[in-house]
């Protein structure tokens, strides 16, 4: 919002004509409200009260410290020492503007024209500049005016229609508000599961998921297609996809990484039994169901969410990223605790030994995970309509 500034000038401008060009041009140069400018109040309190009204009204004040002796006011005081002293009184930021005689000391000059003493105190030791042309003299105003408006906080003025209505005021108090709410559920919303999602697998329990696989007789020269079956934990399972989902993942790509556990979990399991111990194994796959189970469960636990997809192929399908709360399980489960660690429930590191962290990760998940009653085991077997590799 765009704001001007009232500027009441003081002085016996009216007998300076030059001088008074040029302050006028100073202040209006700086998009300023001039006001004052010469006003002599004959007449009266009621011609006082409309300059104090202005001068009250005004946000800096400038005082043109008079020469001669000018028009007094009441109990003989000058009408020009009367509003630098209202000015004064009314806490008003003001700068005096004194007119240096050439050759003469950077003092209040005196002689029979100075002004009286009483306003010669008055400005002594407070902000006063020094003048000696009035070309000089409007450059010094829009200069130190510029620097007082830069330095010295005022209200100033705007526009009608720029102006906040009551309403207008209410509804600023109501969006604060609302930011203040959103902020603080964002806030719970980094560190805290969704509401009802505690009655859902999460953590350390353990999930049934079906595979399938390859395997490639070398004494035979046949290829075989397998389907088995293992249990892993929501936390290894969330583990093995996080890391792609910083930056938003297709699901083609959180397949991939699925079909990575998949393999990584089994492989040396599977290598073990008598009918594979001859074959290479490969093209490890995660039952596409059981694939879709696991971004259900994992969005339902506000683990992740829908992503934009404008920009990127279509055969990459939906793509998801990371929730503010699955970056913060992501960080616990995937960074390495202090060997001091506890363990605890639901998404928390463990203190168990082997990898040095909850989750295991590359060749130590497999061994690990392999010494538990959850085995991998083999569900059926078949070969390829006969076809050969």
């Amino acid at each position: 919002m765009e704001k001007r500034f009232q500027v009441y000038v003081s002085g016996a401008l009216q007998a300076l004509p030059e001088e008074r060009r040029e302050v006028l041009n100073a202040v209006l140069e700086l998009d300023c409200i001039a006001t004052g400018m010469g006003i002599s109040p004959p007449g009266g309190e009621a011609r006082w009260g409309l300059v104090e009204r202005a001068i009250d009204d005004c946000d800096y004040h400038l005082f043109l410290l008079p020469e001669r002796e000018g028009q007094d006011g009441p109990d003989g005081v000058r009408c020009a020492e009367m509003e630098y002293r209202r000015a004064l009184a009314a806490e008003k930021p003001s700068i005096a503007f004194v007119r240096r005689d050439s050759g003469a000391a950077p003092v209040l000059p005196p002689g029979p024209w100075a002004p009286p003493a009483a306003l010669r105190e008055a400005v002594s030791g407070r902000l006063a500049v020094e003048w000696s042309s009035p070309k000089e003299l409007g450059l010094l105003v829009s200069r130190s005016l510029l620097q007082l408006i830069k330095s010295t906080y005022a209200t100033g003025w705007v526009r009608a229609e720029q102006a906040a209505t009551r309403e207008t005021t209410l509804e600023i108090l109501r969006l604060r508000r609302r930011i203040d709410d959103l902020e603080r559920e964002l806030a719970v919303a980094r560190t805290c599961p969704p509401k009802g999602s505690e009655r859902l697998a999460q953590g350390e329990e353990r999930h049934i998921l079906r595979y399938t696989f390859e395997a490639h007789a070398r004494s035979q020269a046949t290829l075989s297609l397998w389907n088995g079956s293992f249990q892993a934990s929501w936390n290894e399972i969330f583990a093995a996809v996080a890391t792609l989902l910083v930056r938003d993942a297709g699901e083609s790509g959180l397949r991939a990484a699925m079909d990575s556990l998949v393999e990584t979990r089994n492989l040396k399991f599977l290598r073990k039994k008598r009918k594979l111990h001859d074959s290479r194994l490969g093209s490890f796959s995660l039952n596409l169901d059981d694939f879709h189970t696991v971004i259900i469960q994992l969005r339902a636990l506000g683990l992740i969410s829908p992503a934009a997809s404008v920009g990127f192929p279509a055969e990459e399908g939906p793509r998801w990223t990371l929730t503010p709360f699955g970056e913060n399980v992501m960080a616990r489960l995937r960074a390495i605790p202090s060997s001091a660690g506890v363990k605890r429930g639901g998404f928390e590191a463990s203190e168990n030994s082997g990898a040095g962290n909850g989750i295991p990760r590359d060749a130590a998940r497999s061994d690990r995970l392999n010494d538990v009653r959850f085995e991998p085991r083999i569900v059926d077997d078949g070969v390829l309509d006969g076809k050969s590799a």
